[in-house]
């Protein structure tokens, strides 16, 4: 890959990112007029989350642009290259890598964050399936901070270039397959979080009328929004196993010399794999950004069931009586909506008294 589509990459990884934390923060303030303590560290981590990935797409912007430099001044890829093995390249190496862990499991954790409200609720398979959720991604952040970091024991060794023990654990084959799989595993199971969620709601999600309850299938709303996730998480996953395998295919984690061309790839591999990550983590929260209150009201998105679950269980008024739902302080729709509950609840008490 050439520099300059390195660099480009990265600036707009690095808007997606930014763009991504101010519409969750703007999304939660908007949606929750007193936010519940989940959504406050779902809120935080994803926030946090996305800071570092900015911060790690600058961080190879500049080292980017100084390739371009470097060029520029007639050194070849090779005498680039060679520039780049110093002690503070791969003190950056180790550092950006250490990070882009950090940010996707705090998006995992963010991910969590929007389902567990509506723990109480969810059946006893669920309710397994999201404790194994919540234990293996802890246990897996902890397993691969700790091959990152103790691998190559002390973690100066990881840039000691001149050292005969010089050690680096992010380009060592057990260290970095240990974590592409612990990766993908806590993937494959945060996303089956949302799959069985819509499936329960399609079987068990039923809609006040009248007093009565009737079933209501799967939307194409609920559809599209599984599938895009799952399809943005398989991208990840996919893109982390590509880089792993070509490594390992060309010889690169066995003390081969990484071409520049393939290391400017495996970065943008790695702040793509990040990326797609962490939009697919944000989509339950942001679904509110393409769908009109009408529409929402006409048609439940593919996880409303699960917010109103949430509401039921955290707030209290939620409900009024007679099973007519009432929508958020701050709503101006809601507001009319609330004045005519009450209004003909008043209607009602009156002639009640007239009989």
């Amino acid at each position: 890959m050439k520099i300059e589509v390195m660099v480009a990459l990265q600036a707009l990884a690095g808007v997606v990112m930014f763009g991504l934390m101010i519409a969750r923060i703007v999304v939660a303030q908007k949606r929750y007029w007193l936010p519940y303590y989940s959504e406050r560290i779902g809120v935080t981590t994803y926030a946090l989350g996305c800071a570092m990935a900015v911060a790690l797409s600058i961080y190879w912007i500049i080292n980017g642009v100084r390739q371009i430099r470097w060029r520029d001044q007639g050194f070849s890829d090779l005498h680039i290259r060679l520039k780049l093995i110093t002690p503070g390249e791969f003190k950056g190496i180790f550092a950006t890598t250490t990070v882009c862990a950090v940010s996707m499991w705090l998006g995992k954790v963010s991910f969590l964050c929007v389902y567990a409200p509506s723990y109480k609720r969810f059946s006893k398979p669920m309710q397994r399936l999201f404790k194994v959720a919540v234990v293996f991604t802890i246990a897996s952040f902890i397993a691969v901070l700790g091959l990152y970091v103790f691998w190559c024991y002390p973690t100066s060794r990881n840039w000691r270039v001149t050292d005969p023990d010089f050690c680096v654990a992010v380009l060592m084959a057990p260290p970095l397959h240990s974590a592409m799989i612990l990766s993908c595993v806590s993937d494959l199971i945060l996303f089956a979080v949302p799959v069985l969620v819509v499936l329960n709601l399609a079987s068990s999600r039923t809609t006040v009328l009248s007093g009565s309850r009737t079933a209501r299938a799967i939307s194409t709303g609920e559809r599209f929004g599984v599938l895009l996730l799952l399809i943005l998480g398989f991208v990840s996953i996919i893109v982390s196993i590509y880089r792993v395998v070509d490594a390992n295919v060309n010889g690169y984690l066995s003390n081969k010399p990484l071409p520049l061309g393939k290391r400017n790839t495996y970065i943008a591999g790695e702040m793509l794999s990040m990326v797609t990550l962490m939009v697919a983590f944000a989509l339950p929260s942001l679904r509110a950004l393409v769908r009109s209150r009408r529409k929402a009201r006409r048609q439940q998105p593919w996880n409303e069931g699960l917010e109103y679950e949430t509401r039921e269980n955290e707030r209290e008024g939620s409900r009024g009586d007679g099973g007519i739902e009432t929508p958020e302080i701050g709503d101006e729709d809601g507001d009319k909506k609330r004045l005519w509950v009450v209004e003909m609840e008043n209607r009602s008490n009156a002639s009640v008294t007239r009989r």
